[in-house]
């Protein structure tokens, strides 16, 4: 629901608006912008998701098979005598990565998807379990970042795991918030504060329990007014019940615009009276709004995360929902240009002993390119 439909704040008998004022229409645009973006983010996901199956996935699906027969090709080579040890080196490193890129590919089942875990710790330094915890924990370490949410000091063992850990730790600062706005919670004793601590906890103490006394006081009224025992027919009743379940929905998700939307919607309110909110009362309103806007944020990076990981796209690029048309032609140009290159490599792999050499200089050369380097295999 865009946010369009609850008005901003006007300046009234001249008097220009406060603080507390410009925050709640600076709240009211900031989530505008975040719930479009998620709108985006839904409509445009699912538009590439489509262009994906039908466009990218058959070139990867080539791709995985040479893959394969590259990783078995190179063991082959491996087991042969007679490489300089800069070129058993370089075989080790390509075997390696080819294979950790096949170990999680959906595209295989169990069975090969082992096989090719045995062949990648054959012939690495650390093995693929070792080297894919450190990989998680980088992972864990961006979220946190860009979220600002703590994920805890547990490991993170995939990205399923990391998205479930996410959405745990806002749900819980959710819990946390709604608690405060309670009342104190008892703790362990500690050192008196000086009064201006103390004041300072009491006003936030206050502001917490005015915003959640907010949220319940708008509820109890579209609960009074839309409840389906007061319904007049049956259609009104059918009406009543789809708007009191929007209700029931939006307070347990704290969703405060989506109620005010509502108020007027079945114009319990008008918008006149929503533009003239006081400073105390959008003071009051502003830390439900703040909730809000975090929570969305976590959102959008949750579902960045996981459109990422769905197509194996670094996750620490920049990446917004209009961008993914673009997306998606460097995805398939970028398949289609590793799948010639790899064809050509597969080629001179299988030749002769002098042709694999002046391929593995090739190679290297390459890969002194380290812009190439996560191009290859």
């Amino acid at each position: 629901m865009s946010n369009a439909l609850i008005p901003q704040i006007r300046p009234a008998g001249g008097q220009p608006l406060d603080a507390h004022q410009r925050k709640f229409n600076r709240l009211l645009a900031q989530l505008d912008k975040m719930r479009a973006e998620l709108a985006d983010w839904e409509a445009e996901s699912a538009r590439f998701g489509g262009a994906y199956d039908e466009l990218v996935r058959p070139v990867l699906a080539e791709l995985r098979g040479h893959r394969a027969d590259a990783a078995r090709q190179l063991d082959a080579l491996l087991g042969q005598k007679g490489w300089t040890r800069r070129e058993g080196l370089l075989l080790r490193e390509l075997v390696c990565e080819a294979a950790a890129g096949l170990v999680d590919d959906p595209g295989l089942n169990e069975a090969e998807q082992a096989a090719f875990k045995a062949l990648h710790d054959k012939h690495a330094d650390i093995d693929f379990d070792t080297e894919n915890r450190e990989a998680m924990a980088g992972m864990k370490g961006l979220f946190e970042a860009m979220t600002g949410l703590d994920l805890g000091d547990e490991e993170i063992d995939s990205e399923e795991d990391l998205l479930f850990r996410a959405r745990q730790r806002v749900h819980e600062q959710m819990q946390a918030a709604q608690a405060e706005s309670d009342g104190p919670v008892p703790g362990p004793k500690r050192r008196k504060p000086n009064k201006a601590a103390t004041a300072r906890a009491q006003r936030e103490q206050d502001a917490a329990a005015a915003a959640s006394q907010t949220l319940r006081e708008v509820y109890r009224k579209l609960a009074t007014a839309l409840h389906p025992d007061r319904a007049t027919d049956e259609a009104d009743r059918v009406v009543r019940t789809g708007r009191m379940q929007r209700v029931n929905q939006a307070y347990e998700a704290g969703d405060l615009l989506a109620l005010l939307a509502l108020q007027l919607e079945i114009e319990q309110v008008d918008a006149a009276h929503v533009a003239r909110i006081t400073s105390e009362r959008a003071h009051q309103l502003n830390r439900l709004l703040a909730e809000q806007l975090d929570e969305l944020k976590a959102e959008i990076a949750s579902r960045h995360l996981a459109f990422c990981d769905g197509y194996g796209i670094d996750p620490r690029q920049p990446l917004g929902a209009k961008k993914l048309g673009r997306l998606l032609h460097d995805e398939l140009a970028g398949a289609r240009a590793v799948l010639a290159m790899l064809r050509l490599d597969l080629k001179s792999m299988r030749g002769e002993r002098t042709a694999v050499k002046r391929w593995l200089k090739q190679v290297h050369q390459r890969l002194d390119d380290e812009q190439l380097r996560g191009f290859y295999l």
